[in-house]
């Protein structure tokens, strides 16, 4: 897996106007691309982040956001072959309906995951897909590098 001891400065919307670490769910597989629990962001300096996505499909809550840095062991995905390093689940046994193993990556140290912008290109009608994961993203899996 492409992981990198690093710090990025993000920004999330729709969850008021500071960060409550109480809130903070730990990450559990479901049996969807995305994970129940966690807190999920766009970098400061994306070209296409949540909130370009979010008004471009009329979605979601922008009202509220909060920035804040986060540092740590991020699963860095910039292309199809890094999707590809991740644990994958497939829990119907149909091998087109597989899903990321979150808590597999959690338990291999994993603190947040940063799917890139290319990442996002390159895994959003491949195989395995991230389609869903709809612009260039981080899913903060540990929240003890949050810095607030």
């Amino acid at each position: 897996m492409n992981i990198i001891q690093k710090r990025l400065h993000l920004i999330t919307y729709g969850r008021g106007a500071n960060l409550d670490i109480a809130k903070f769910e730990a990450i559990h597989n479901q049996n969807f691309i995305k994970p129940s629990g966690g807190l999920w962001a766009s970098p400061i300096n994306s070209r296409w982040g949540w909130r370009d996505w979010c008004k471009v499909n009329d979605f979601g809550d922008l009202i509220s956001s909060f920035t804040f840095w986060f540092e740590g062991n991020i699963l860095v995905i910039d292309s199809l072959k890094h999707a590809e390093e991740m644990p994958w689940r497939n829990p119907y046994d149909f091998p087109s309906l597989i899903f990321p193993d979150f808590e597999k990556i959690a338990e291999a140290g994993v603190d947040a995951i940063h799917l890139t912008e290319k990442g996002q290109q390159e895994t959003r009608f491949g195989t395995p897909s991230l389609y869903g994961w709809d612009c260039e993203c981080v899913l903060i899996i540990n929240p003890d590098g949050l810095e607030i």
